[in-house]
C-alpha cells in the first residue's frame, strides 16, 4: 500500500497508472528473461546471438527491480523510473542509428522505454499541473 493511503491521504489518481504499469513491465520482464532469442528474432527477424540473449535478460532483471520498487514507493520511484526508461529509450535509439544489423529490435526496444517512460512521467506532470491552478 502506497504511502498516502496507509496516512489516510488520498492517493493521487496517477497511483494506478503507475501500478498498470509496473505489472506490464513484469510481464515484459518476463518475456526478455524465459524467451529473449525467440523476441529477439520476432522483432529483428533475424536469429539472437548469444550476447543479446544476455543483455535481453539482464534488461528483463532490470525491468523487473523497477516495477518491484515502483508498486512499493509509487510516488518516488515515478521520476527515477521515467530517467531510467528515457536514457534507456535514447540508448536503443543510438544503437539503431549506428547499427543495421540491430535497428527492428533497437526501434522496438526505445518504444517500449518510450512507453514506459510515459507512464512514469504522468504523475510528475499531474502533479505540476495541479500546483499551476
Amino acid at each position: 500500500m502506497p504511502p498516502a493511503a496507509k496516512k489516510g491521504r488520498p492517493m493521487p489518481s496517477t497511483y494506478p497508472l503507475l501500478r498498470r504499469a509496473a505489472v506490464l513491465r513484469v510481464a515484459w520482464a518476463c518475456l526478455l528473461i524465459a524467451a529473449p532469442d525467440r523476441l529477439i528474432a520476432l522483432v529483428g527477424g533475424r536469429p539472437a546471438t548469444p550476447p543479446a540473449v544476455l543483455t535481453a535478460r539482464i534488461l528483463g532483471v532490470r525491468h523487473t527491480a523497477q516495477a518491484v520498487v515502483t508498486l512499493i514507493a509509487p510516488p518516488r520511484a515515478a521520476a527515477p523510473g521515467a530517467a531510467a526508461d528515457l536514457l534507456h529509450a535514447a540508448t536503443a535509439v543510438a544503437l539503431a542509428a549506428a547499427s543495421a544489423r540491430w535497428r527492428g529490435t533497437a526501434i522496438a526496444d526505445a518504444l517500449v522505454a518510450a512507453v514506459f517512460a510515459g507512464a512514469g512521467l504522468g504523475p510528475i506532470v499531474s502533479v505540476k499541473h495541479r500546483k499551476e491552478r
